[in-house]
């Protein structure tokens, strides 16, 4: 029995999507043999950062959306976060307002959802100040 048409094109659309990803791996494949580290990985490494200071918890799921553009789901209040990233203030994303970009991990980082709230403290450094400051209790 052969499926129906529907279900028959969902899977020639999966196949396609298969020979895709294995051309593209294939591509970067020499790339990634030279210890070559492609960009994206350095912005969804930034993107993950920029989610911790905003208080996600650890491990995160982070989507690339596409070229600079990168989503997750905020565990706090269950709204989506749509994140830009730029290596440079010059080339940035469409949407992306540099003025109002964070600098994280070497990336400038925008999220449209979070304009006017501004980065807590990094844990690290508040870490830093009550051991020199000491805890009141």
């Amino acid at each position: 029995m052969y499926p129906s048409t529907t279900k028959g094109s969902k899977v020639r659309v999966r196949l396609r999507d298969l020979r895709e990803m294995v051309h593209y791996v294939n591509s970067i494949g020499p790339e990634l043999k030279k210890g070559v580290i492609p960009p994206f990985i350095a912005e969804k490494d930034a993107v993950t950062t920029y989610a911790r200071q905003r208080g996600e918890p650890e491990g995160i799921h982070i989507y690339r959306d596409g070229e600079h553009h990168y989503s997750y789901t905020s565990r706090r209040d269950r709204r989506r976060r749509t994140v830009l990233a730029a290596a440079i203030l010059e080339d940035t994303p469409a949407g992306f307002v540099s003025e109002q970009a964070h600098a994280i991990k070497g990336m400038y980082l925008y999220c449209p959802e979070d304009v006017g709230i501004p980065l807590p403290e990094h844990p690290e450094h508040i870490k830093k100040y009550r051991e020199k400051k000491g805890v009141e209790r």
